[in-house]
């Protein structure tokens, strides 16, 4: 064995005996029962609380002492326990033992359980304690003999039940509790330890680690005397959990979230010292109701800091904050804290973070609302880096807003990219790529900016707001290359009035750009109107149109503008193969009272203004060019307008009535007035059509669905020259002139339902209809088109000396459909069917055209070339005239006519001259019935195909010798056997009365035959059969004469005809003649009655009675 083992063992031998021996003495230096006692007493003594010790030992732990077992210090009711210690270790100093005093060195303290409780009243069961220390403390003596050298506690627990202004009872219980206290001295430095964890009320566990030193202990224990050196750490702690106990000491009315916190403490916390640290955090939740409305919240974060504080300031010279991916960094100050004047200076600087994710830590209280409104909600998106954002000035003045009376309590110092600004939500915003943003002086500024409006690039010149504090308003200067499609936004957007922002909303496919230089203003209130001013350069570009489904291309010209005028240089665009341009001023158009001074220009297509037609582009087939120049003058709800609209060069239709030419001469000049509600008043219109000028006057309302109240005047309008465009004034070929007035009502989406209400002179105006034309000398009354028909209410129309007056329809103007009422005091056939000059009949007798009426009405329809005639009645002959039937003209070169008449009381000399007899001279009233109908294409066909049959029957008439050539001629038979003296005579000079005239006539194929044509003459009595061919003009009859005189006289004087007595008295004698030839100037002989034939005779014999003997010359 070496010499170092020998020496070492002997040393730890003497160590065991002296320990050993140490213990063995212990018992005989002190008494173990007087030092419980004492111990008791103390404990109760400096507690004011009844204590127990079950059990006191020697003990040799750490070093020579006594060892406590069942401590116990009640509550003040002496029942339940306050602190119970399984355990306590006392070591005392060995040189006190000699002198048999008991001085304690160190204690260690086991498994210590301590119940604190606050009572509903607010009082802790700790506090006869805390008055039983300070006693201790005035107590120098007792002071001294409870000094230690060291104090330590292992594994105790704390537990600690509120039951003081809560809604539920607050618990929580502090286990694993380390306390070291080393070098216990009021005159050294003492170090200090502290560990303890508790439950966090969110699943976890939390702990606390204070390690430290305190500089020295003061005898009075004076917290303003006591410096400590600490270091703190405190992992997982929830903040809401003891929120209770210390919110009425932050400035956070809910803080909530799980915290690590490590901290360097140094110096007196009542007085002078420092605190540095870093604590990190996550779901943390802080409401902040002075600079926040809402809590904040974040993920997670950190908070590094350095701070520096004394009895009249705090200042944290640098911080550091981390909230998820947001950094500030900065410094804070307080001073005067003590003082009514205390300011605060905290800056404040950042990382570059999303704008959008974190604009929600804008101090939102402390700034000004507008300022808040603009930042939060006008500006979007992109990032923004904080180089300052500084809050100085005294807390009063934060605390009672004012700002307006210091605008730099807030200062602010930002640089932004890729942030947009957003002027209005409809309207495109202003996307920032790079600027800086200031605060200062109460304004806003915008500075080195540049970015684009939608999709413009554009250089922000500059921007601020102004009055930030008072009546904030935005003023921003743009300068660039802009996007058409931006600019009409901008339109869209409600700058302008609604009716433009309507018009805005049709532009579509906008393309190009234009040179911008934009000034805008506006105060930063809801709804209140931006200002604005600047020039726009058009070089190009496009834009479609709604409504006309074509681009607009090639703009060209300069805007000018401002809030309150739009002034328009020379604006010029081309639509397909058109060209306009716009020049005028707007002035005050955002007010209702605005007014306008322009002028618009333009060549247009026909392809441009097809769409504006719609469906009915196809009807009116516009083809070629107009020229247009219209001037809008005066208050923009009522503007004056004056403008002119050359149609020469451009072709089109309207409807089946109208059709005009290219290049025939076509011009509208108008001055008017366009009122609300889109409705344009016309003071003068002038309408060029060729040679002819219309003048107009009236109204059209309501544009998208327009109708008219128009009135058209014209002083003489040339109906020939119009014939290229009216068709139907061509079709018929009408020549002369009108003057006069047409009234215009009704709705222009159908053409069909206008009313017209015509009043025309006319002058020389004739049309023709098929061979005949026919003068129109007036047209006045109403005219309507109602859907596909066009109605006549009591239009009366003078053609030559006839006037008609219809009430009727005329329905599909294709094929017309026509049905009328007619009347009329005078028409005369002649003026309907006067033939053209080349086209006259040779032949002269009758004409169908000679024929008179008056009084005139029926009922009158056409359809497809035929017309029916239904129950006309008339005045003719002296007579009346009643009419059914039909004449059809809807065969190419042939006519028909089919119809049945009754006269009554007519004048026959009348009736003979319309039948071409001009030479009769008979006198009479006659009642015609019958059918007629024929067909052909002429006179002379019609004649050959003429069919019907006619009843005749006339009552105490007249008959001269000149009355029919044929009675005249049968006359001068007579005279020949010398009958002339005794009748004959008074026949020829005072003419023959009869009492009736009766007859039936068959008509075939223009040949009119009769078996019954009886005259009753007071002379003689006159029978007829035979025919008469019309075609042909010739006749052939056999006639019964019946002279009335006795046979006495006959026979006497002319005996050389024979004669048969007939009858008692013995009166008739008979003569038959044999009328043939031209029937004009008929051959007239006296026939034998044999030769009648036994028909005829046999019909004779009927009428006249026959006696059985015959007279024969």
């Amino acid at each position: 064995m070496s010499l170092a083992i020998k020496i070492f063992a002997i040393f730890l031998l003497v160590v065991i005996l002296s320990v050993t021996a140490l213990y063995l003495l212990i018992p005989y230096f002190i008494d173990i029962n007087q030092i419980k006692s004492t111990v008791a007493q103390g404990l109760e003594k400096s507690t004011n609380r009844k204590t127990s010790i079950d059990k006191i030992t020697p003990s040799f732990v750490r070093g020579p002492g006594i060892k406590l077992e069942g401590l116990k210090i009640f509550e003040e009711n002496g029942k339940d326990v306050f602190l119970s210690v399984d355990s306590l270790y006392i070591t005392i100093r060995i040189t006190s033992l000699f002198s048999g005093k008991f001085n304690p060195k160190n204690i260690i303290i086991k498994n210590p359980d301590i119940k604190i409780k606050r009572n509903e009243n607010g009082e802790f069961n700790i506090k006869g304690i805390i008055e039983a220390l300070k006693k201790i403390k005035r107590d120098p003596e007792l002071l001294s003999k409870i000094l230690l050298r060291n104090i330590l506690i292992k594994k105790g627990e704390i537990s600690f039940d509120d039951f003081f202004n809560l809604k539920k009872p607050f618990e929580s219980q502090y286990e694993e509790l380390e306390i070291n206290i080393k070098n216990f001295s009021f005159v050294k430095p003492v170090s200090i330890f502290f560990l303890s964890n508790f439950q966090n009320e969110k699943g976890g566990t939390s702990s606390i680690e204070v390690k430290g030193m305190v500089e020295k202990i003061p005898m009075d224990f004076d917290p303003s005397k006591i410096k400590i050196t600490a270091r703190l750490e405190i992992n997982s702690f929830n903040l809401i959990q003891f929120f209770h106990y210390y919110k009425n000491f932050s400035p956070f009315s809910n803080l909530d979230g799980i915290t690590n916190i490590k901290a360097e403490l140094s110096g007196n916390l009542l007085g002078n010292f420092t605190l540095k640290g870093d604590v990190q955090f996550k779901s943390l939740l802080v409401a902040y109701p002075k600079f926040y409305t809402k809590p904040l919240q974040s993920n997670s974060g950190n908070l590094r800091f350095d701070m520096k504080s004394d009895k009249d300031s705090v200042n944290i010279k640098d911080y550091q904050i981390k909230m998820d991916n947001l950094i500030l960094n900065g410094s804070f100050y307080l001073k005067n804290l003590k003082a009514e004047d205390k300011s605060i200076n905290l800056n404040i600087s950042s990382n570059s973070f999303p704008y959008d994710e974190y604009k929600k830590y804008l101090p939102e209280k402390v700034m000004p609302q507008s300022v808040i409104s603009f930042l939060k909600e006008k500006l979007k998106g992109g990032e923004t880096k904080l180089n300052s954002l500084r809050f100085e000035g005294k807390t009063e003045d934060f605390k009672n807003h004012k700002y307006p009376e210091n605008p730099n309590l807030i200062t602010l110092d930002a640089d932004v990219n890729n942030v947009d600004m957003l002027l209005r939500n409809n309207l495109s915003p202003i996307k920032i790529v790079k600027g800086n943003i200031s605060m200062k002086d109460g304004e806003l500024i915008f500075a080195n900016l540049n970015g684009t409006f939608g999709k413009s690039p554009l250089q922000l010149t500059s921007g601020k707001i102004l009055s930030i504090y008072k009546s904030p308003e935005l003023i921003l200067n743009l300068k660039g290359n802009t996007r058409i499609y931006e600019i009409t936004e901008f339109f869209k957007a409600g700058f302008m009035p609604k009716s433009v922002s309507a018009e805005a909303r049709k532009i579509q496919s906008s393309n190009g750009f234009a040179n911008l230089n934009l000034s805008i203003g506006k105060l930063l209130k809801e709804n209140s109107p931006f200002s604005y001013s600047g020039e726009l350069v058009l070089n190009g570009g496009s834009f479609l149109y709604q409504k006309l489904n074509f681009p607009f291309y090639n703009l060209n010209g300069i805007v000018k503008f401002n809030s309150d005028e739009i002034n328009i240089n020379n604006l010029a665009a081309k639509i397909k193969d058109s060209r306009i341009t716009l020049k005028g001023t707007i002035k005050d158009y955002r007010k209702n009272s605005s007014s306008v001074s322009l002028s618009f220009n333009g060549n247009i297509s026909s392809a441009v203004i097809k769409p504006f037609f719609g469906k009915n582009s196809e009807k009116i087939k516009p083809d070629g060019f107009l020229e247009l120049s219209i001037k809008a003058k005066g208050k923009t709800i009522s503007p004056n307008l004056i403008g002119k609209i050359d149609l020469s060069e451009m072709g089109y239709k309207i409807g089946e009535g109208f059709s005009k030419q290219k290049f025939h001469p076509n011009e509208l000049s108008i001055e008017g007035h366009l009122f609300e509600k889109n409705t344009l008043h016309i003071d003068k219109s002038t309408i060029i059509l060729g040679t002819n000028e219309l003048t107009a006057t009236g109204d059209i309302y309501d544009f998208k669905s327009p109708s008219l109240s128009i009135s058209l005047k014209s002083k003489g309008f040339d109906l020939k020259e119009a014939q290229q465009s009216f068709p139907f004034l061509f079709r018929h070929d009408t020549t002369g002139k009108l003057a006069g007035e047409i009234k215009i009502l009704g709705k222009v989406s159908d053409v069909k339902e206008l009313k017209l209400s015509p009043n025309f002179g006319l002058e020389d105006v004739t049309f023709k209809i098929g061979k005949f034309r026919e003068t129109l000398n007036k047209i006045d009354g109403n005219i309507t088109f109602d859907k596909d028909s066009l109605s006549l209410s009591n239009t009366d129309i003078t053609i030559g000396k006839s006037r008609l007056i219809l009430n009727g329809r005329i329905s599909n103007f294709k094929t017309p459909k026509m049905d009328f009422d007619i009347k009329s005091p005078s028409l005369n056939l002649n003026d309907f069917f006067t033939k053209e000059t080349a086209d006259k009949d040779k032949r002269e007798g009758f004409k169908f055209s000679n024929l008179e009426l008056s009084d005139l009405a029926g009922r009158l329809d056409y359809n497809n070339g035929l017309v029916s005639i239904e129950n006309l009645k008339s005045k003719c002959w002296d007579g009346n005239i009643i009419l059914n039937g039909m004449f059809d003209f809807s065969r190419k070169n042939e006519y028909r006519f089919q119809f049945s008449n009754e006269t009554k009381n007519n004048d026959i000399k009348k009736i003979l001259g319309y039948l071409g007899i001009k030479d009769s001279d008979m006198r009479g009233k006659i009642d015609i019935k019958g059918n007629l109908g024929s067909l052909g294409e002429n006179g002379e066909e019609i004649k050959n195909n003429l069919n019907g049959n006619i009843s005749i029957d006339s009552k105490n008439g007249k008959i001269k010798k000149t009355g029919l050539n044929i009675f005249s001629k049968v006359l001068t038979f007579f005279n020949v056997f010398k009958w002339h003296e005794f009748w004959i005579k008074d026949v020829q000079v005072n003419g023959m009365p009869y009492k009736n005239l009766t007859g039936d006539f068959l008509i075939k194929n223009g040949i009119v035959s009769t078996e019954n044509l009886f005259l009753d003459g007071n002379a003689m009595k006159i029978s007829a059969i035979g025919s008469i061919d019309i075609p042909k003009g010739t006749i052939d009859m056999k006639l019964g004469v019946q002279p009335l005189s006795t046979v006495d006289t006959i026979v006497s004087n002319i005996p050389v005809i024979g004669y048969i007595l007939g009858g008692e008295n013995k009166s008739i004698v008979i003569a038959h003649f044999k009328v043939t030839g031209d029937l004009k100037n008929p051959d007239v002989e006296s026939i034998p009655i044999q030769s009648l034939g036994t028909g005829i005779l046999g019909i004779f014999k009927r009428i006249f009675t026959y006696p059985k003997y015959l007279i024969s010359p």
